[in-house]
């Protein structure tokens, strides 16, 4: 084949070098790439049509995945851990809408006195800790491009969402705009877009990168029972993605009441305004996901 190239015009030898290696490329290029990317447009299809909706399509074009072909880095969570800090985001973006100058103290004080821990310490070291999977670079991912998109979304419609009702800039607005929240979250839910499909498969089939600690626990040892791990998992972060506004509803009660007594918005939702205000206690209904529950789940397996 070199010997062919060299004698025949070097523009055509360009050419036709090119084209083979345009062949073997599209002969050797993985399979789960496409996926990835089918999986991408498919979702960002959807974002586009929701913004259609509600007449913010202006604001899509302005972020684009990036579709070169590319390999996923080392210890990959199956869940998107950006997730837990959504509800931060919205609270430095009203902060930052209504002009209000904070610290970093002051935000994390009002974070933890006025909204719920996104979950209990068992199950985030579940998320961080034995749902990540080494992919080894062998598996071309989108996800974190795809969820960060829809994420930016989330935190712009809930913000919108906050805002219009402390300030109650439209009257009769509040129902369109939560519904623009519910209908956003659900998109998110209905293409997955918080969890990295292909480290879920492959922690599925074969495991954690996290070998010894799995050994100690029995659940974590089969298919079946990462299976029945996160079936629980996404059921919870199905429901956190829901629950959106309501973890919201008391840090949204102080700043209406500080709004309307002409204070910052942060005002009522900080130590330094109110030292007797208590931390922030979740729920009893909270279950708390135990790895006991799931291997007695699991047996129904058996």
């Amino acid at each position: 084949m070199l010997w062919l190239l060299s004698h025949i015009d070097p523009l055509w030898a360009s050419l036709v070098g090119l084209a083979i290696g345009v062949y073997w490329l599209r002969r050797n290029i993985d399979p789960k790439y496409e996926e990835a990317q089918a999986r991408a447009k498919t979702a960002l299809d959807s974002l586009r049509m929701w913004a259609q909706k509600h007449h913010i399509e202006h604001q899509i074009d302005k972020l684009q995945v990036d579709f070169r072909h590319k390999r996923s880095e080392e210890g990959h969570p199956i869940f998107n851990l950006a997730m837990v800090t959504i509800l931060d985001d919205v609270l430095k973006e009203i902060m930052g809408r209504m002009n209000v100058e904070y610290t970093p103290e002051v935000l994390q004080s009002m974070i933890l006195r006025n909204l719920p821990p996104f979950f209990s310490k068992t199950r985030m070291k579940i998320l961080e800790e034995n749902m990540v999977v080494d992919l080894n670079h062998n598996i071309s991912d989108f996800s974190t491009e795809v969820f960060g998109i829809f994420r930016h979304f989330l935190v712009q419609a809930v913000t919108d969402c906050m805002v219009d009702q402390i300030i109650n800039v439209q009257k009769n607005s509040r129902k369109k705009l939560t519904n623009r929240v519910n209908e956003l979250a659900e998109l998110m839910i209905q293409h997955e877009v918080f969890i990295d499909t292909m480290a879920r498969d492959e922690w599925l089939l074969n495991g954690s990168r996290n070998r010894q600690e799995e050994e100690e626990d029995q659940v974590y040892q089969t298919p079946e029972g990462r299976e029945a791990v996160y079936r629980r998992m996404r059921k919870a972060l199905n429901q956190k993605m829901k629950d959106i506004f309501k973890d919201l509803n008391k840090i949204l009660g102080h700043m209406k009441q500080a709004h309307k007594n002409c204070r910052p918005v942060n005002y009522y939702c900080t130590e330094l305004s109110d030292p007797k205000q208590e931390q922030f206690q979740p729920p009893s209904t909270d279950f708390d996901l135990d790895v006991q529950a799931l291997v007695e789940e699991y047996e129904i397996f058996k």
